[in-house]
């Protein structure tokens, strides 16, 4: 009588592990998997781009790098220290905040490949694999901090902010330092200017 149930939940937990060892894949993987569509575009496309794309993608990875910036006043981790649970700063307003940073970034490399659409396909593309990422990483806390984190997780979305001025009011020092570090986002973008003046896009001098 109760074999069907107890075969049902046997499927359950197979799937839920499957998805749970994917997810791990994804997190060791997750830089490289997220930046796929941007690589292979390097790759795949002959297309020369104009100046005005590349500022406007090393815009969108300043920005970027400057959101990762933020992030790592926050961060102990990033500064080398015991890791902490995250909660102020950026991390008041969405739980990822870091890899969001990280979407712009690609998005600038996007942007500086050539065609538009690239830049939807990266986002979403980015997006869906730090999501998975972000699943793996929720169990781990979860698991470190407990109650802690469900409480912040509760408060807090995944993706979507929840701005407030609140997250202004630990000001700590630092910024320029850190975004100065974190400039070195824009490098990824020197592959796509040079290709682009490789292909007669515009002089180098």
């Amino acid at each position: 009588m109760n074999s069907f149930p107890a075969a049902e939940h046997s499927r359950a937990a197979a799937t839920e592990s499957t998805l749970a060892r994917f997810q791990a894949f994804a997190f060791r993987h997750r830089n490289l998997l997220a930046a796929l569509p941007v690589v292979v575009s390097f790759v795949a496309i002959r297309r020369p781009v104009g100046l005005e794309a590349l500022v406007a993608g090393a815009a969108l990875a300043l920005l970027g790098g400057a959101l990762r910036a933020w992030c790592t006043l926050y961060n102990r981790f990033a500064q080398g220290e015991r890791k902490t649970l995250a909660t102020d700063g950026p991390y008041g307003w969405l739980r990822n905040p870091l890899y969001v940073g990280n979407t712009l970034v690609l998005s600038g490399c996007a942007l500086a490949a050539g065609p538009l659409w690239l830049l939807p396909l990266t986002c979403v593309w980015a997006l869906g694999v730090y999501d998975q990422v972000a699943h793996h990483e929720e169990r781990r806390l979860l698991a470190k901090y407990g109650e802690a984190y469900r409480g912040y997780a509760r408060n807090v979305r995944r993706w979507i902010p929840h701005l407030s001025v609140d997250a202004f009011s630990h000001r700590r020092s630092g910024f320029m330092r850190a975004l100065l570090v974190q400039s070195r986002s824009l490098l990824a973008l020197l592959p796509f200017a040079l290709k682009a003046w490789a292909l007669g896009a515009w002089p180098l001098v």
